[in-house]
């Protein structure tokens, strides 16, 4: 099935559901346009009352996506449902996978924190969407492939010399950017928005300066061995 603006959420979310389905990525890229700003802000709303709740905001939201993208399978759609009330139903459907999820990080094992906070990082490093595609849906652990090219990558940004503005860009696209279906890393509106205010750039300029770290990085990756 082909992606366009007007698919509807229940569409998105069975394609993206289903691993044989060819614009899978396609459907995942347009589902998350949609609601990012919707899990944003809810996230934001469970994390107001910590000492850094955009922080904590920002890794709640990825842990989010992980699980949407591993459990979209679950989502059941609703018939002979209007399209306005299908937006309702597909928000409180995300609204309770932020809830358990805020649940799982702050209440229930506040000690596994930390521990759960580095593996989040692994993620938005690695691309949640390429582990979703090689994963087991029932096995959410970072493979050991994949750890060892997380340290490759973080071995290579902590060679990099960068000033404030660079390391803010580059913390802006890890901690919320996403990828859209050529593989273009890309930020969210309202986060390309605070950089080009703080910084008083064009939005080029930003990306130009995410474009170079990229390329250091990669170039610091070269002799990665499970690149090979």
């Amino acid at each position: 099935m082909l992606v366009s603006t007007k698919t509807s959420d229940y569409d998105l979310l069975e394609m993206i559901s289903d691993k044989d389905e060819p614009f899978a990525r396609e459907a995942f890229v347009m589902f998350y346009n949609r609601y990012s700003s919707f899990l944003y802000n809810t996230c934001v709303g469970f994390c107001k009352s910590h000492d850094d709740p955009e922080s904590d905001a920002k890794d709640l939201v990825q842990e989010v996506i992980i699980k949407l993208l591993n459990g979209s399978w679950k989502f059941k759609r609703l018939k002979d449902i209007k399209p306005d009330e299908v937006v309702i139903h597909v928000r409180k459907w995300l609204y309770r996978i932020v809830k358990n999820t805020f649940n799982d990080l702050y209440l229930k094992k506040p000690a596994s924190k930390q521990e759960l906070i580095r593996i989040n990082e692994e993620n938005q490093d690695i691309l949640a969407w390429e582990i979703h595609q090689n994963s087991n849906r029932n096995n959410d652990q970072i493979s050991e492939l994949n750890k060892q090219r997380y340290a490759f990558i973080m071995n290579a940004i902590i060679g990099l010399k960068m000033n404030e503005k660079q390391r803010e860009v580059l913390k802006a696209y890890v901690d919320s950017g996403w990828h859209d279906e050529n593989i273009n890393w890309n930020l969210p509106d309202f986060r390309m928005e605070e950089l080009t205010s703080k910084y008083s750039l064009k939005r080029n300029s930003i990306i130009k300066i995410k474009d170079r770290l990229v390329e250091k990085i990669k170039n610091g990756t070269k002799n990665d061995p499970t690149n090979n």
